[in-house]
């Protein structure tokens, strides 16, 4: 059972022409570097293509403001699990078994 009412979200996502996926397999993971022109795009269209395909894990990775946001598919809906920012290592699922540099995303 649902607590929260219907989103507005989820009524544009109904009435919005489907992003057609450009993969022949489902892949486990899918990183997405976020830039200002096409944050809308990733966060919505493509977002809700990955959910439909069951892509399990997606990162969001945002250069210019150094983060990166977890998230997992979880019944059919995506889970928010971390945000990770600036210069640290952290365990970022699916990955959890090793320490990942985030601060190298940023190196220059």
């Amino acid at each position: 059972m649902n607590a929260f009412p219907a989103r507005k979200q989820d009524e544009e996502e109904r009435n919005t022409p489907e992003v057609e996926a450009a993969f022949e397999a489902v892949p486990e993971g899918v990183c997405e570097v976020i830039s200002p022109s096409t944050q809308a795009i990733d966060r919505g269209k493509k977002m809700r293509m990955y959910r439909r395909e069951g892509v399990e894990y997606l990162w969001f990775v945002d250069p210019a403001a150094q983060m990166v946001e977890v998230f997992r598919l979880d019944n059919e809906r995506w889970s928010h699990l971390d945000t990770y920012e600036g210069d640290i290592r952290a365990r970022l699922e699916p990955f959890e078994a090793i320490e990942i540099d985030i601060g190298a995303f940023w190196a220059r």
